[in-house]
């Protein structure tokens, strides 16, 4: 697997926020709670995995780390 599959196409940026310029795109995002990067060129970039945990309603920011059992006690 590539680097690129890691990420959505252009095509899928467009699909999921129903605008075509990177403006648009971006407001849309923002108004609706993604989090993205800027590539170089200033479109917006959204990880696949991201992506279908926020389709899926899943709220990445109220999940938290489960509680690691403490091994200092152990002799």
């Amino acid at each position: 697997m590539n680097g690129h599959e890691e990420i959505l196409n252009p095509e899928e940026v467009a699909a999921i926020t129903g605008r075509i310029h990177r403006d648009a795109q971006l407001e849309w995002l923002t108004q609706h709670g993604w989090r993205s990067e800027l590539s170089a060129a200033g479109r917006p970039i959204i990880g696949r995995w991201y992506a279908r945990m926020k389709l899926a309603g899943i709220d990445l920011a109220s999940l938290t780390p489960g509680k690691l059992p403490d091994f200092g006690k152990i002799k």
